[in-house]
Parts: structure tokens; C-alpha cells; sequence
């Protein structure tokens, strides 16, 4: 029996959870046992590395969204011939972007050793890592990329995190083991590629199975990707979004105030990581909808996301703007070259996040629509607000100047998609989307105002989990209660729901 997409996006966003929290403890758990068994400077070597790999993959970037977008209408509709051809084409395209990785790995390989000296690994020992690390990149390209597009478009996402998953476990525990047993350090990762044929191997029985009508070999629908390019745009614009404040504060500023940065947005980006496992279980859903023209189904149920996600924001950032300063102080305790406790920082640090998820709810639907071209200036304008911003303001505000630059970009953008959303694709008044910033208000007040009062003299781990705890059943207690009182409508539909995915 087919699933509706309130039950796709629950179990979508079920095992999407369960593999974001494995992989933040794989994440806490093979640096440590790098740091343990090789050393500082074999773990920053690893983790330099890695940074040069990630930039390469930019060669991959709008085609996954293209080929997603291309594949809603096809499988709402069941027309066989047009998936193919989509497939097909993006299959095509994949093994190109691999190609040109892969090339700019094997120059890597080459280049690295000139440009770093270690005493740890020899030329030959450092090559052979930086090929060992690529070759993730590589297998990714040249087997999950061409069933994540098929997969993420027709909802089924959580067959993407549970092979991912798995895979991240078994990599954490080899990894683990080879160090504890002293292998050297480039075995180590030629070996934890072991786990990628255990996720490639269910995906394909999985697509296999489900689809046995899709043929990679069909004849390529190379037109059907031609918005690639216009979100190739977006991502590049995207890209200097986030890289563009710690590199502004790297030329003007000095890398200890770089250092502040990071560490409040680690906090921020985590936050948003978690958030984001909403909008991008849903833009599938939504893709469908708009494929299908449903203009009734897309209004009432973009209505209802935008509600409740915009309250789950309202939450987040409450309870982070109360607890922000009391966990850097207590995260950077014993750190004494640098004063991490800087409160102008904390909040414009989370204002910056909230105005930036606020437009999420927007962002995320001109995504499922398309709409790659008609938005790709607007972000850049947005881009620009940011990098320009950011770099006057930085002469007499520093680093908080930079982040001023990183606010006005938001609510520039925040402003245009309020009133390009409703008009372009929802067909929504924009007074709907400004009575939910209105009951979102109430909720912020109501849990910074209670955050304020208990949050003081935070010495210790427990006290803060304590403390958020409280503020986060404190939040979601006002949100019931605005639910309830100011919008039924929505409150009902959503309990109705809840209620269907039990039954």
C-alpha cells in the first residue's frame, strides 16, 4: 500500500535523525582515537586533506538538484520512458563530475607533498592518504550519486540514511580498530573503504527490487537537466555565503578572533543541521504536488509546514540565544589565549541563524518548484549584501561587523522571498506568513523571558542540560497553547496527522 506523504516525511525524517546523530558521534570518536594512537599532527594532516577533497566535489554541485527536480513529474505520473531518460542522463553526467574529481585528486596527490612537509609520513606514504581519502569521493560518484537523485525524489530518503548509516558504523569501528591495533595510518583508510560496498550493495538491491523498470543504459534525456546550470549558480552562491565571513575575518582580522567565529558557529550550524533534516525530507513531497498542479494541496499544506516550522525555529533559537554563552564558557573552559565569553558575538551570532532559517520555509519551495532561474540573481544580490557588507563593516566593528554584513544579506533576502513565494508559487496572501512571525514572537519572549531568569551561574554540564530541558518543554508548552488559541485550524490538521500516522 502506497504511503501518504505525512507517513514518507515521519519515516524519512526518523532514520534521517538516527543517521545525523551517528554521524555527530563518529565525528566525536575517530579524531579522538586519531589524536590517541597517531597524533596531532597525522589527525591535522587527515583533516587538511579532507578540506582540499571537499572543495573538489563542487564539480557535482546543481546536478543532483536538476536531476531530483526532473524526476517529480515522471514518477507522479508513472511515464517509465521519461525516468529512463532522466536516469540515464544524470548517470551520464555523474561519471563526467567523477571523472574531473577524480583528476583533481591524483594532481592533489601529487601537489600535497611539495606543499606540506611532515616528519610523520614520507612523499610516497603522504600520495598514497590523499588518494585514499579521494576514493570516497570517487565510489560516491561512480555508485550512490546515480541512485540518490531516483530515491530522494520519489520520498524514499530513509533508504539513502539507513545504507548511509550502516556504513558509518562499520567505517567508526574499523577505523577504531585498525588504530588501536597500530596499522599504519594510510591502511587504515584504505581499508575503512571496505564499508562502501556494504552501502552500494543495498542500494542497488534496493533499486533493483522497487524499480525494476529503470534502465541507466536508456537513451539520456540530457535537455530534462538543462536547469542544472542555473543551480550550479545557486550553490556557488551558496558556498560563499558560508565560507565568506571566516574568510573575510582571516585578511582582516587575526586568526585567534577566525577561532571565535568557528567555535559559535559550530553551535550555529549545528542547530541548522538538524533543522534542515525537515525542509529536505519535505521538498520531495512538495515537488510532487507542484508536479501534479494540486494548487489546493500545495497552499494548505505549505500553510501548515510554514506554521510549525517557524514555531520549531522560534524554539531552537529561544533556547539557544539562553543557553549560547553558558555552553562556550564551559566547552572552551581551560582555553586562556583567547576570551571566548563575548556576549555581542552570542547574539548577533544567533540572530544571523534565525533570520537565516526564517527564510527557509521559502527557500525550500522554490527549491521543490524549480525555480533556479528566476531566483539565481536575487541570491547573488544577496551574496554581494553580504561580502561587501561584511567587509566595510569589519574596519569598525571587527568581527561583529562582519557578521552585521552576513544579517543584512538575510533579511534583504528574507524581504524578497515574502513576497516572491506567495505570488510565484504558493498563490498565498503574504498576511498568512506574517501572522505565523507574529505567534512566532510569542513564543520567543515567552522562553527567553523564562531562560533569563534560571540560566544564571551555569558551572556544570548537568546544570545546563538541566536548564535546557526546561527551557525546551517551556517553549513547546507556549507553542501548544498558540496552536490552540490563535491558529485551530492548522492545530487540528496537524493533531489529524499525528493521529494518522498511528492508525
Amino acid at each position: 500500500m502506497k504511503k501518504s506523504r505525512t507517513q514518507s516525511f515521519a519515516i524519512n525524517s526518523l532514520f534521517s535523525i538516527f543517521n545525523q546523530v551517528i554521524v555527530m558521534l563518529s565525528g566525536f570518536i575517530i579524531p579522538r582515537f586519531m589524536l590517541s594512537y597517531y597524533g596531532s599532527e597525522i589527525n591535522g594532516l587527515v583533516s587538511s586533506i579532507l578540506q582540499f577533497i571537499n572543495y573538489f566535489t563542487i564539480v557535482e554541485a546543481g546536478l543532483s538538484g536538476a536531476a531530483i527536480f526532473s524526476l517529480y513529474k515522471p514518477l507522479a505520473e508513472n511515464n517509465y520512458d521519461e525516468i529512463n531518460g532522466v536516469v540515464s542522463s544524470a548517470k551520464r553526467y555523474y561519471y563526467q563530475a567523477g571523472g574531473i574529481f577524480t583528476s583533481a585528486v591524483i594532481v592533489l596527490s601529487f601537489v600535497y607533498p611539495i606543499i606540506v612537509h611532515t616528519q610523520s609520513l614520507g612523499t610516497s606514504s603522504m600520495r598514497f592518504l590523499v588518494v585514499m581519502l579521494g576514493a570516497k569521493g570517487f565510489l560516491d560518484f561512480f555508485s550512490l550519486a546515480k541512485y540518490r537523485a531516483l530515491l530522494t525524489a520519489d520520498q524514499k530518503i530513509f533508504v539513502i540514511s539507513i545504507s548511509s548509516s550502516i556504513y558509518t558504523i562499520l567505517n567508526t569501528i574499523l577505523i577504531s580498530l585498525f588504530a588501536i591495533n597500530s596499522l599504519p595510518i594510510t591502511w587504515v583508510y584504505f581499508f575503512s573503504l571496505l564499508p562502501l560496498l556494504v552501502r552500494t550493495f543495498i542500494l542497488s538491491f534496493y533499486v533493483k527490487r522497487h524499480y525494476p523498470y529503470i534502465d541507466y543504459s536508456a537513451s539520456p534525456n540530457n535537455g530534462a537537466l538543462k536547469a542544472r546550470w542555473d543551480a550550479l549558480f545557486q550553490q556557488f552562491v551558496g558556498m560563499a555565503q558560508n565560507s565568506a565571513p571566516p574568510i573575510i575575518a582571516t585578511i582582516f582580522l587575526s586568526l585567534k578572533e577566525v577561532s571565535i567565529y568557528a567555535i559559535y558557529n559550530m553551535v550555529i550550524s549545528g542547530l541548522n543541521g538538524v533543522l534542515t533534516i525537515f525542509t529536505t525530507n519535505l521538498s520531495p513531497s512538495f515537488g510532487n504536488v507542484i508536479a501534479k498542479n494540486q494548487s489546493e494541496t500545495l497552499k494548505k499544506s505549505y500553510h501548515e509546514f510554514e506554521f510549525i516550522y517557524l514555531q520549531l525555529i522560534a524554539i531552537a533559537y529561544s533556547v539557544a540565544y539562553t543557553l549560547i554563552i553558558p555552553f562556550i564558557t564551559l566547552y572552551t573552559k581551560g582555553v586562556n589565549d583567547t576570551e571566548y565569553n563575548v556576549p555581542i558575538i552570542a547574539t548577533l551570532m544567533v540572530l544571523n541563524g534565525f533570520l537565516y532559517s526564517l527564510k527557509t520555509p521559502q527557500g525550500m519551495i522554490i527549491i521543490a518548484a524549480g525555480h533556479y532561474k528566476e531566483t539565481r540573481w536575487r541570491s547573488l544580490l544577496q551574496a554581494l549584501i553580504l561580502i561587501i557588507g561584511g567587509i566595510i563593516l569589519v574596519r569598525p566593528f571587527g568581527l561583529s561587523g562582519i557578521i552585521m554584513g552576513a544579517i543584512l544579506s538575510n533579511i534583504y533576502r528574507g524581504i524578497d522571498m515574502f513576497f516572491y513565494v506567495p505570488k510565484r508559487i504558493t498563490k498565498l496572501s503574504p498576511f498568512y506568513t506574517l501572522k505565523n512571525y507574529l505567534l512566532q514572537s510569542i513564543t520567543i519572549i515567552g522562553t527567553v523571558s523564562v531562560g533569563h531568569l534560571i540560566s544564571r551561574n551555569v558551572t556544570s554540564w548537568g546544570k545546563w542540560i538541566f536548564i535546557a530541558i526546561v527551557c525546551t518543554v517551556v517553549s513547546i508548552s507556549i507553542l501548544l497553547c498558540v496552536s490552540m488559541f490563535f491558529n485551530k485550524t492548522v492545530f487540528h490538521s496537524l493533531k489529524n496527522r499525528l493521529i494518522s500516522l498511528i492508525k
